[in-house]
């Protein structure tokens, strides 16, 4: 027995009762949150920390306290806890170890609506030139008419609408005969919403889809958030 042993040899030293190994609790549970059982069918058995504060308690011991080497969980609180009782004892100063700090944890504000934005809209609608490096390194860019006769881009990328629709895919692979024909269509305005459809002066590779008025640019930014996402 430990603590007879401890009396009898160091009958006036201050006792710190410590539970190790707390990261462990969690292995006694499974997914279920039920305690975990042996091969032969028997309960794990797992000391909680009301346990050790009671057992404390019974043996007259200066405080409790847990820890775990693993994760350092508690590894300064019991030995300042010590250091105090130790004091205490001696120099008779109140047993009261310094709270550990909190970790700070700082949560990063949710930008989901502005980085949604930031893909797909323009900045300056009235200015043909002033493309950023998120516009650059798309090359889809629909031309949504707007009131007060503005203009509005959305831009896109050729790659994730020919993946996620059929009907993308035949307009925007055009070097097959049936895309070949609904780009003729829809230049003969017999598609409806969509005006017209040509390839960028200076940027080949990117295709420029006119949509007409009756669609806005909410609706057709909506859809491009509902392919991407």
């Amino acid at each position: 027995d430990w603590l007879s042993e401890i009396n009898e040899f160091c009958p006036n030293v201050p006792i710190v009762l410590v539970g190790c190994q707390i990261d462990l609790r969690e292995e006694y549970y499974n997914e279920n949150r039920k305690v975990r059982r042996d091969g032969e069918g028997q309960e794990l058995r797992v000391i909680t920390s009301m346990e050790g504060e009671r057992l404390a308690k019974e043996i007259g011991a200066e405080a409790y306290c847990e820890t775990s080497a693993l994760t350092q969980e508690g590894l300064r609180n019991a030995f300042e806890t010590a250091i105090l009782a130790g004091l205490r004892k001696t120099r008779g100063i109140p047993m009261k170890p310094r709270a550990e700090a909190t970790p700070e944890v700082e949560v990063e504000k949710n930008k989901y609506v502005k980085h949604m934005k930031t893909l797909f809209l323009s900045v300056n609608n009235d200015n043909d030139n002033s493309d950023c490096g998120y516009q650059l390194r798309s090359d889809v860019e629909f031309i949504v008419e707007e009131p007060g006769d503005r203009i509005s881009k959305v831009y896109a990328h050729r790659c994730i609408l020919a993946s996620a629709n059929s009907l993308f895919k035949k307009i925007i692979i055009n070097s097959s005969e049936e895309g070949r024909f609904i780009w003729n269509d829809i230049n003969s305005g017999r598609v409806k919403g969509l005006r017209a459809i040509r390839y960028k002066e200076k940027r080949l590779e990117t295709i420029i889809i006119e949509l007409e008025s009756t669609i806005s640019r909410n609706s057709i930014y909506g859809l491009m958030e509902f392919i991407y996402t």
